[in-house]
């Protein structure tokens, strides 16, 4: 019975073997080229003017941290055609060479002068070698490489560290993109139109083996950052090969103030504008009402339209009056409105800034919210015109720079002068008293014994510190006095109107 269950276990395994033979699935090769990596070169600012050239140096910073949202590239036809024939003919000539070399091996067996014996079985595994590369190189003759149709795109080591290579003289683009190891390269001109900036910019591309981007944007200084949103726009899609998005917002009220990603986009109505896909915030704002936020995901080849109107603001409405000054000036922080009378609307749950200067130079100020004056020299005494509370303000004549000054050199001098009596009293009783001491010891200390002059000697020897301590009080008071007396007739004197001199009438 046993010899049976033998039998039966030793036919299963045999019918079994073939699958456990099988083994795991031939894992598929990793597609080659699967980063695609730019270099940004050195924008020429020759032609700028010295104190202009830094701007090469920001164009090249923003542009490339633009740049960096970009993620993937995707490759076109007739790139990818060029990365498969390039590692096709890699591997094949490495497999064609492996060969050639393992034949002249082969060959040199006859003139190494082995035993026979030893000769034949040295050929003989040549022989099994050489087969086995040359059914190698038939097959990578018949494969397709296959390329990464979605490489992940990537900077130069040393643009990482923020460091951008001299651009390569004509002529010399492509031995710089393999000896740098890269897939493209960025260069720019950037030189001065009438006092505006132009920047010419050109992106090449290895497998065309030419300038596959041109680019150009003329700016003023000051509008850099749009200048770099617009560009970057641009040369993001060159760079990932991707379709364009679009946005285009409607906004309301027609004033709203339009922002995306940071720049100024327009007002109200903004059109169609192109961009790279990804996320973009816009921000919406106009006076008097709420302002909002708006993250939005752009995605390509198609176009996000945002339609939104801001709600308003609970306002309160108030009148600003200086009764003992009428045609004051009224500034809201640091705007002027008009003069007083003037009715104000303003968001109630916000704080604003209110002040008014009289004709004469007198001025009052105030912090509102939520209908109430939070501080300052005003209050709401009851009704006013167009139907709101009236504001009056109390005004007063702000202290001149001139008049600060004295008043701080008057203030010194009294604390100058009220240290010095009480510093002068005190240090006069601690000199008599260290006197009375250092007197003891010169008038008795003769008729004492040892033990007590040694002691009297050491009380008038710290008196004598305490005297002169006390008269280095004295002295110090008494200078800083003097000093700031000195200082308080010349600043009150230094800012006096000067007397005016009238001729007198012996002279006339």
């Amino acid at each position: 019975m046993y010899k049976r269950f033998f039998l039966a276990g030793v036919l299963a395994l045999f019918l079994l073997s073939p699958l456990f033979s099988r083994g795991e699935p031939e894992a598929k090769p990793d597609p080659l080229n699967p980063n695609w990596t730019l270099c940004v070169t050195a924008f020429d600012a020759s032609a700028l003017p010295a104190s202009r050239k830094i701007m090469g140096d920001i164009l090249i910073r923003d542009l490339t941290d633009a740049l960096k949202a970009v993620e993937i590239r995707y490759r076109s036809g007739d790139e990818a055609e060029y990365y498969q024939d390039y590692a096709w003919t890699k591997s094949v000539s490495a497999a064609a060479k492996a060969l050639a070399t393992k034949r002249n091996e082969r060959d040199l067996l006859l003139y190494q002068g082995t035993a026979g014996w030893k000769y034949r079985k040295d050929l003989k595994t040549k022989e099994a070698e050489i087969v086995k590369l040359e059914e190698n190189l038939k097959e990578l003759e018949s494969e397709i490489p296959e390329i990464a149709s979605v490489p992940k795109f990537q900077f130069t080591e040393d643009n990482k560290k923020g460091v951008w290579p001299a651009a390569p003289k004509a002529g010399a683009e492509y031995r710089f993109c393999k000896s740098q190891n890269v897939d493209a390269f960025i260069t720019g001109i950037v030189s001065e139109y009438h006092g505006r900036i132009l920047l010419n910019l050109e992106m090449y591309t290895i497998h065309t083996r030419s300038f596959s981007y041109e680019d150009s944007i003329i700016f003023s200084p000051e509008d850099i950052n749009i200048a770099v949103d617009e560009l970057s726009t641009r040369l993001a899609l060159a760079v990932s090969e991707t379709l364009p998005a679009a946005i285009a917002v409607h906004a309301g009220p027609e004033d709203a103030m339009v922002v995306i990603n940071g720049s100024y986009a327009g007002s109200g109505e903004v059109p169609r504008k192109d961009r790279s896909p990804g996320e973009v915030e816009v921000t919406i704002h106009a006076d008097n009402y709420n302002s909002v936020v708006v993250p939005m995901e752009l995605i390509a080849g198609e176009i996000a339209e945002l339609y939104i109107n801001l709600a308003p603001l609970s306002l309160s409405s108030f009148t600003v009056d200086v009764p003992q000054s009428p045609g004051s000036s009224v500034y809201l922080g640091g705007l002027y409105m008009g003069t007083a009378p003037l009715t104000l609307e303003l968001p109630r749950d916000q704080f604003a800034y209110i002040s008014v200067e009289t004709p004469s130079g007198e001025t009052g100020s105030a912090v509102y919210r939520s209908d109430a004056v939070i501080r300052g020299s005003a209050e709401f005494t009851g009704p006013g015109r167009d139907g709101g509370e009236n504001l009056n303000y109390e005004t007063r004549v702000p202290v001149s720079p001139e008049e600060k000054r004295v008043n701080t050199a008057r203030k010194k001098f009294y604390g100058a002068y009220g240290r010095l009596w009480v510093a002068l009293p005190l240090s006069m009783v601690a000199i008599g008293m260290a006197g009375n001491y250092i007197n003891a010891y010169n008038y008795g200390a003769a008729t004492k014994g040892p033990a007590e002059q040694q002691e009297m000697y050491d009380k008038a020897v710290r008196a004598g510190y305490v005297q002169t301590g006390a008269y280095i009080v004295i002295g110090l008071a008494a200078a800083e006095t003097v000093y700031r007396i000195i200082r308080y007739l010349y600043t009150s004197g230094a800012d006096s109107a000067p007397i005016a001199r009238f001729p007198s009438q012996e002279n006339k």
